[in-house]
């Protein structure tokens, strides 16, 4: 991705996350904060900047459950390029 491109998009991304700070701005909720930490849940607060989530070990899950599909979606699309073709027998 080219420099600036995420920056571009990122603004655009935040609002269409269902975080409690967008939820009360479109006035689907009355309360913004975090159910863990009671600070403002905005959608960079969930993905990275709660403090109890943090040292709950949250984040560190989260990425090593999308590591762990990565590598079984890698392993799966592996092993459909290795099996072997089946050969059609002809009759004479």
């Amino acid at each position: 991705m080219r420099s600036g491109t995420w920056r571009h998009s990122e603004p655009d991304l935040y609002d269409l996350l269902p975080s409690n700070a967008n939820l009360v701005r479109k006035g689907m909720k009355d309360d913004p904060t975090c159910s863990l930490c009671q600070g403002k849940q905005t959608t960079e607060h969930v993905l990275s900047s709660c403090k109890v989530a943090l040292s709950q070990g949250r984040y560190t899950w989260r990425h090593n459950r999308v590591l762990q599909e990565l590598a079984m979606a890698i392993c799966d699309a592996q092993a459909l390029l290795v099996q072997p073709k089946a050969r059609a027998l002809i009759a004479i």
